[in-house]
């Protein structure tokens, strides 16, 4: 089984694949770290009805999120005006809100999987880019780019 990963960073993988995915469904991972550089990682999964490949998802999701990049080829976001579960460190056991937390998280992977869907309305992966364009385009920061 031939399977492909996109870190950020890579802004063109070695083996580019145009072609279609072999596994059924697609896993982001995303991360949230604070200003002293503490992290917590999150992976969800998608369907992939139309078996895109992890680079075009990579890419779509990298466009989607040009203009709010920590670095090129890190994009950021809010997972929770996309529907997904935030990580912040504040939020787990033995932590409290400080100067150093802010609300934005990266985009770490992307990558085909075998692992099922993890959520109901946005586990399709169009249907989730879709999502992620749309509340960019509806923040402050998108609202910029006009």
């Amino acid at each position: 089984m031939n399977q492909e990963v996109l870190t950020r960073g890579d802004a063109q993988p070695a083996s580019l694949r145009l072609h279609e995915t072999e596994l059924p469904n697609i896993s982001v991972e995303y991360m949230y770290r604070d200003a002293s550089n503490y992290k917590s990682f999150e992976v969800v999964s998608f369907a992939n009805p139309q078996r895109i490949s992890a680079a075009k998802i990579w890419q779509q999701i990298n466009e989607a999120l040009e203009d709010v990049m920590l670095f090129p080829g890190q994009p950021i976001f809010r997972p929770e005006w996309v529907g997904l579960p935030t990580v912040f460190l504040f939020e787990q056991s033995g932590y409290s809100r400080s100067d150093d937390d802010h609300d934005w998280h990266e985009v770490v992977s992307v990558e085909e999987t075998a692992s099922p869907s993890t959520f109901g309305e946005n586990s399709n992966i169009n249907n989730f880019i879709d999502t992620l364009r749309q509340a960019h385009l509806a923040s402050v920061w998108g609202s910029k780019r006009k």
